[in-house]
């Protein structure tokens, strides 16, 4: 099973030529994270975009910020949005979230 690694959007600064710099947390491991990868090639303009979406499951009590990144085995990816966070509609339990994410080489 893959290791997975939250990074933490923590805040936006400015860097010595006022640029924006996002500032980001150490990363900490998710206990219990399942990730599964999926493929899709895009074609624009004579060039091929390779995007890898995928999505990461999380126990429902984790925290995440849309501007988080993960880290799967190493490799980074960031989230496409918010947290879905489902509960079993016939059960007092709350079962987990899922974060989308996506890696873009291209």
């Amino acid at each position: 099973m893959s290791e997975v690694l939250r990074v933490p959007f923590v805040r936006v600064d400015r860097n010595a030529h006022g640029r924006e710099t996002v500032v980001r947390g150490a990363p900490c491991a998710v206990p219990g994270a399942v990730f599964w990868p999926e493929q899709s090639v895009t074609a624009s303009d004579g060039n091929q975009r390779v995007v890898r979406p995928a999505r990461i499951a999380v126990p429902h009590s984790q925290p995440s910020d849309p501007r988080d990144q993960w880290m799967v085995d190493g490799v980074r990816y960031q989230a496409g949005g918010d947290v879905s966070r489902w509960r079993n509609p016939f059960a007092p339990r709350s079962a987990g979230a899922t974060v989308a994410v996506e890696r873009v080489t291209g």
